[in-house]
């Protein structure tokens, strides 16, 4: 069998292009930057071509502003896909286009050293024309929509230009930050930007970036909570709001220690009923000195308990042999005497008080 493939009269090219590039990096950029980084490879891949390209014929060719062109390249450059080669004149600069395969191979399959990470640069800033460009994607459309809705007011243009970072350097999908804005204004109460950024920092440093790893997030978040509450109650704080160092001490109780809750329960709950100054700092030595005695457990914690109580001396009985006092030697026929006798005698004995008195 043969296959066959039709052969045109003219050559017009096929560029190929790694999916990587559309699943991954197409959706932080504005269509600017895609266009830019689209025609750039375009040549890279035409070797046939002896037209000498640089960053000035590109613009004209894509009918962009020079400036736009560079504001491309440098912010490819900070995503890591490409590099910069300077002429050697220095007037001009070429662009080294980069396996996204052999990328995505080194970050996911080399071993990780166990250098510490460098601190996190500033990222791309967002210019007007890019907010002009991203406002023209009806996702990020939609998502200053719903953002101002849910603050009840318009954003200003250096808000929505700092949103707008949040996607080219966060990764960010649109939804993911419509939700940040609504746990900031509905679970928080605060309406600020840059309250919101921190909420979106924290989820990245957390690796959080599609809405299914921050629903499990909330969702482990909400279950610690009430962790966190019924610990206050079993101490009997009711319902005082958790503090931050509270809050400090049993977080390491859980994710330090990995202790169960159900475990907690039981020695808080012991602990409590021997002291009447119940503290976290005193039910924190407790636990602390538990863990370092591998109680970890309730079952180690039932057998430390068991080793305790037969340690404990018994109270020693009641000697009887022991001298009494005159009141308990006297053994005297009281139980003899008449109710009569006994008003007889307090009568006698109250004359004689009162004639020594007179």
């Amino acid at each position: 069998m043969l296959f066959k493939k039709q052969i045109t009269n003219v050559d017009y090219g096929i560029t190929t292009l790694e999916n990587i590039f559309i699943n991954d990096f197409m959706p932080m950029a504005n269509g600017t930057f895609v266009k830019v980084y689209l025609m750039g490879y375009k040549f890279a891949c035409d070797s046939t071509t002896e037209i000498k390209m640089t960053q000035a014929t590109l613009a004209r060719d894509l009918s962009l502003p020079l400036e736009d062109v560079h504001n491309a390249w440098t912010f490819w450059e900070q995503k890591g896909i490409i590099k910069k080669i300077k002429s050697e004149d220095g007037s001009d600069y070429g662009i080294e286009f980069l396996s996204l395969r052999q990328l995505y191979v080194e970050n996911n399959f080399q071993p990780k050293k166990s250098e510490p990470k460098p601190k996190t640069q500033r990222g791309y800033t967002s210019s007007s024309n890019d907010l002009i460009e991203a406002l023209k994607v009806p996702g990020v459309k939609a998502m200053f929509h719903e953002v101002e809705n849910i603050v009840r007011r318009p954003l200003v243009p250096n808000e929505s230009r700092e949103v707008l970072d949040w996607i080219f350097n966060y990764k960010m999908d649109p939804d993911m930050i419509v939700t940040a804005f609504d746990y900031s204004v509905h679970k928080r109460n605060v309406r600020s930007v840059k309250y919101v950024a921190s909420i979106i920092r924290s989820w990245y440093d957390k690796g959080i970036i599609s809405t299914d790893q921050l629903e499990e997030h909330l969702q482990s978040q909400t279950d610690r909570y009430m962790s966190y509450k019924q610990i206050y109650k079993i101490l009997g704080y009711g319902s005082k709001a958790v503090s931050a160092g509270d809050k400090e001490v049993m977080k390491t109780w859980f994710e330090k220690l990995g202790l169960s809750m159900e475990y907690l329960e039981r020695v808080l709950t012991e602990s409590s009923k021997k002291t009447s100054n119940v503290n976290m700092n005193y039910m924190n030595s407790i636990i602390t000195a538990l863990y370092e005695d591998n109680v970890r457990d309730i079952e180690s914690y039932e057998a430390f308990m068991k080793k305790s109580r037969e340690k404990k001396p018994k109270t020693a009985p009641t000697n009887t042999s022991k001298a009494k006092n005159r009141f308990q030697n006297f053994e005297g026929n009281l139980s003899k005497v008449s109710n009569d006798d006994l008003k007889e005698m307090m009568r006698r004995k109250a004359e004689s008080r009162k004639k020594r008195q007179e």
